[in-house]
């Protein structure tokens, strides 16, 4: 683990979950800023947490009533009563330790102690109860202290956030970034007169992909390392429908890797060094990149099914296109593909001291499988290191933070 408070940090959360005592709430005792996205929403909050709502929010203790829920990581809420308010459209935010495991538990309708095992052994199953397609990528090596199911249409995004110094500010702030990343994304959530939350009939569609793809859903992670700076993870997963091969499906993800040192936050003198992000598929690697690149350069490569894919199958009848380019100054970029165990590694090496290492850094990987016909989930392993570095005349600092787990996207 790179968390050097691990206890102590846990047992802040679990303060969180259970009472006020843990919460940084103002002497004043005023609302803060944060949660200002709460305003004018009706708002279930279960009674054991201890959240200073904003004046300008509206609090219910009917379910059905609320536009927003947010309960406890150990809720009590039954899970049927939870999956028909998501149902309705309204997002379900988990706040204290193990909001990660909460939140799995309640998507795949597991019991939060065995969320690790089943995400390990690719057991996680989309449950009857929940039609919405969506994915996670479950993390073994930090527990998200606020974790968010949010609706949009057939999909479900999600969203994981993690600090070492859980507050009331921070918990309302994140609940802040789940609607502004929503809200960007898939258009402002809206209520009907019956007072369920509407998130819209737009169809969901993954960054950068055509016609002919299925967007399974956002999963999104967000980290802060304190004096070394912030980390930030997305990926979208989609399976092509347009397709009519007998024998294989197509599943592609594109991922987004974020890292903002402590220098441009103000924060330190630490600068970016590398990303890196392995991939251990279980079904057969198809495509994949951004390729080997060195120094400034644009990369294009392409994750989409073309005409004529299966030599052993007929033609699907046209291109699914999803691609997309990429410029970076002043890194090399290493890509390993390994076609036998169905990995695919990619590093993004900074050269240190340019202003690629003292500003916000994103990494754009992608890949496509090609697993057997009628598969509705695809499962893969990950690795994820975000590498910082604080020069010294006397010589220098360094800090990795590594991240590592398991991808389940059911469609």
């Amino acid at each position: 683990m790179n968390d050097k408070n691990t206890q102590t940090r846990r047992t802040v959360l679990k303060g969180l979950a259970v009472g006020t005592t843990a919460l940084s709430v103002p002497a004043s005792g005023k609302p803060t800023e944060n949660g200002r996205s709460l305003a004018k929403r009706r708002i279930f909050l279960e009674s054991t947490l201890g959240l200073n709502l904003p004046a300008s929010v509206e609090r219910t203790g009917r379910l059905a009533a609320a536009d927003v829920l947010v309960v406890s990581a150990n809720t009590t809420v039954p899970r049927g009563r939870l999956v028909s308010s998501l149902t309705r459209g309204a997002p379900i935010t988990f706040v204290g330790d193990g909001a990660d495991d909460a939140l799995a538990s309640f998507l795949y309708d597991v019991q939060p102690s065995g969320v690790a095992d089943a995400a390990r052994t690719s057991s996680l199953e989309k449950p009857s109860d929940l039609s919405a397609s969506f994915g996670v990528e479950y993390d073994r090596n930090s527990r998200a202290s606020v974790a968010v199911a949010w609706p949009r249409g057939s999909t479900i995004d999600t969203h994981q956030f993690s600090t070492d110094n859980p507050s009331n500010e921070y918990v309302l702030s994140k609940i802040d970034r789940t609607f502004a990343l929503n809200d960007a994304t898939t258009g402002s959530l809206t209520t009907t007169d019956a007072g369920a939350s509407d998130v819209g009939a737009t169809a969901y569609t993954c960054p950068d992909s055509e016609d002919g793809w299925n967007c399974l859903g956002r999963s999104h992670e967000e980290k802060d390392l304190a004096e070394h700076g912030q980390i930030e993870k997305f990926v979208w997963g989609a399976k092509a429908t347009n397709e009519t091969d007998p024998y294989h499906d197509y599943f592609s993800w594109k991922t987004k890797l974020s890292m903002t040192p402590g220098k441009a936050l103000g924060r330190s003198d630490w600068m970016n060094d590398y990303i890196l992000r392995t991939v251990d598929f279980e079904d057969e690697l198809a495509k994949h990149g951004p390729p080997s690149t060195s120094g400034s350069s644009t990369s294009s490569f392409s994750v989409g099914v073309d005409v004529g894919v299966s030599a052993s199958g007929p033609d699907i009848g046209g291109s699914l296109g999803w691609g997309w380019s990429t410029t970076h100054s002043h890194t090399n970029i290493e890509e390993t593909i390994d076609l036998v165990e169905e990995k695919a590694t990619h590093k993004y090496d900074l050269t240190f001291g340019e202003n690629v290492s003292e500003t916000t850094f994103n990494a754009y990987p992608g890949y496509r499988v090609d697993p057997a016909n009628g598969t509705n989930t695809a499962n893969y392993s990950y690795e994820a290191d975000w590498f910082f570095r604080d020069d010294h005349w006397y010589g220098d600092d360094t800090y990795k933070y590594h991240m590592y787990g398991d991808g389940s996207w059911t469609a």
